[in-house]
């Protein structure tokens, strides 16, 4: 990867964070951007454990890898091109198909077109889907594809090693938080290179992980060797520092607001800017049927910097929903369910009051069901939108240190400062109010353009160099 220049981020620090630097310039409360946002100070102690940590833990992980690679049960097909040759487009997911729309949507595509999708699950496994069969690749790696990231990895340790003794006690402590990130970073550079060396090269490469450390090190690799890349974020959009971090040749924009957060971020220098629309849309599951009221509040919650700031949240979401005199039904984060466990005990909120879904799979279940929808800015608003669903957007403190995405729709907003008693919620006028929030959403967002255009998209480019 190549080391820029930024004056958001100085060059002293993206010479150690650039790695990963999506998990330092997150807005999530972590270890790693806690210490880059200077939430926290270098600790010697701390840094001495770290340090070992560090090291005795990627050598244990390169030993392990190599360990299980040995004896894996290959077979003839996975060490040799099956995909004889046929083009095919690289896709790098979390694995959102568990949850989430997107990845669905590229698949369908991709097999109404009878184009092969390699797909990597980074730290998961390797999948080919053509025509609706996929085939799982677990034993892709050698253990001799492992030599090189060792190398790799000890090489850079002791070139950036100086800053173990710089002066400026946080680019140590940056530097001994990047030791493991360092050794991720080469594997998944391996791993593309596995990749090319039986399957040749992709068509073009596609992220819906854009800023992770798997994502940026096989990107890294592909266009060195030629391939066009491209990246889309499904989920909404925030001002945040780690987009800072994708370097595909192009950058999807699914609305005029990420469109604008991309261009103060980038300034001109990044990727190309192209309008599409991928979004994280809940996926349609053939759940056990669920009993719910035939009219209720949908409060869809979030997760706090800790259980304080969570509990203050649950308690204003809550307040607002109280307010139209039905039923609730709470769907809380993911990542929150232990503060939400440890709230619902302290308040006595229990289920004659509140009813409360764990599973995510009947996330689109209970906003279909829903008469009104209170939330904070929220990825979940993307379907509710699309139905026409009346929503209510409560601000929280949050959410200065975020772009909102919806600041300028024609939504009901509650906010911070005002007092509760003090709001009055009519169930008809938000009813009215829908089919004008329908026509912002239609011309902010690039409906469409989604999954068939994007995939059009990366099959009229060609490699932008010869191999």
């Amino acid at each position: 990867m190549k080391i820029r220049e930024d004056k958001k981020i100085p060059i002293k620090y993206w010479d150690i964070i650039h790695w990963d630097a999506a998990s330092f310039l997150t807005n999530h409360d972590r270890y790693n951007s806690r210490l880059y946002y200077n939430k926290i100070k270098s600790n010697l102690f701390i840094d001495i454990i770290l340090l070992f940590r560090g090291i005795l833990g990627g050598i244990f992980r390169f030993m392990q890898e190599i360990i299980n690679a040995l004896f894996q049960n290959y077979s003839h097909n996975n060490n040799n091109n099956i995909l004889g040759n046929q083009q095919y487009i690289l896709l790098i997911t979390n694995g959102t198909i568990k949850y989430a729309s997107e990845e669905d949507d590229i698949i369908a595509t991709c097999n109404k077109k009878g184009i092969i999708l390699l797909i990597i699950y980074p730290g998961k496994s390797v999948n080919i889907i053509h025509k609706d069969q996929s085939k799982i690749l677990c034993s892709i790696f050698r253990p001799i594809d492992y030599v090189r990231p060792i190398i790799e990895w000890v090489f850079k340790g002791i070139n950036k090693s100086h800053y173990l003794f710089s002066r400026e006690k946080k680019l140590r402590s940056l530097f001994i938080a990047s030791i493991p990130l360092i050794r991720n970073y080469f594997v998944n550079f391996a791993l593309a290179k596995r990749i090319f060396s039986i399957h040749g090269l992709p068509r073009a490469v596609l992220s819906l992980s854009s800023f992770t450390c798997a994502s940026v090190a096989i990107v890294d690799y592909m266009k060195s060797k030629g391939v066009f890349t491209a990246s889309i974020r499904t989920q909404s959009t925030t001002f945040a520092l780690e987009h800072l971090s994708i370097n595909t040749d192009v950058l999807f924009c699914k609305s005029l607001h990420e469109r604008d957060v991309y261009n103060k971020l980038f300034k001109g220098k990044g990727p190309r800017l192209v309008d599409a629309c991928l979004m994280s849309i809940p996926k349609a599951y053939s759940n056990q049927p669920i009993s719910l009221p035939d009219e209720y509040v949908l409060v869809l919650g979030t997760i706090g910097e800790d259980y304080q700031d969570h509990r203050n949240i649950n308690e204003r979401l809550f307040g607002v929903a109280g307010l139209g005199k039905l039923p609730i039904v709470f769907k809380g984060h993911n990542l929150a369910e232990d503060f939400d466990n440890v709230w619902f005990v302290k308040e006595g909120v229990n289920s004659n009051q509140v009813m409360r879904i764990k599973n995510i799979k009947y996330n689109r279940v209970l906003i279909d069901n829903a008469t009104l929808i209170v939330s904070t800015n929220s990825t979940m608003l993307y379907y509710a939108l699309l139905i026409n669903k009346p929503i209510i957007i409560v601000q929280i403190h949050m959410d200065k240190l975020l772009s909102d995405e919806f600041q300028h729709a024609p939504i009901i907003r509650i906010d911070k400062k005002k007092y509760i008693k003090d709001i009055k919620i009519d169930l008809t006028e938000l009813k009215n109010i829908c089919e004008t929030t329908k026509v912002w959403f239609n011309n902010n967002y690039c409906i469409e353009k989604g999954s068939e255009y994007i995939v059009n998209y990366l099959l009229e480019k060609k490699h932008f160099k010869c191999v």
